[in-house]
């Protein structure tokens, strides 16, 4: 299946899965599915572009979606150290 030291633990159910896979086989939950990222990032951008129009009315929007962009793109990049991290350990 996969060779010693390439496992990674499911944060969903803490089951050790190899690391080659795209999704746990215990518990289906995907490992590197980064739609949900990509998506938030993706709704923060146009808030925030959308908001700039009227930007004296809708400031707090600029604001909410700048803060989106930024906490998603956080998480992604966390997501992607932490597999770069799991996979060098082999």
């Amino acid at each position: 299946m996969s060779s010693e030291g390439q496992l990674i633990v499911c944060r969903r159910c803490n089951e050790t899965i190899p690391l080659e896979e795209d999704s746990c086989p215990h518990c289906g939950t995907t490992i590197r599915g980064n739609g949900p990222y990509i998506g938030a990032m993706l709704f923060g951008i146009i808030l925030a572009g959308a908001s700039l129009l009227r930007l004296g009315e809708l400031l707090a929007f600029t604001v909410l979606g700048a803060l989106i962009v930024a906490i998603a793109g956080y998480l992604f990049y966390n997501k992607r150290q932490r597999i770069q991290k799991a996979s060098q350990r082999a």
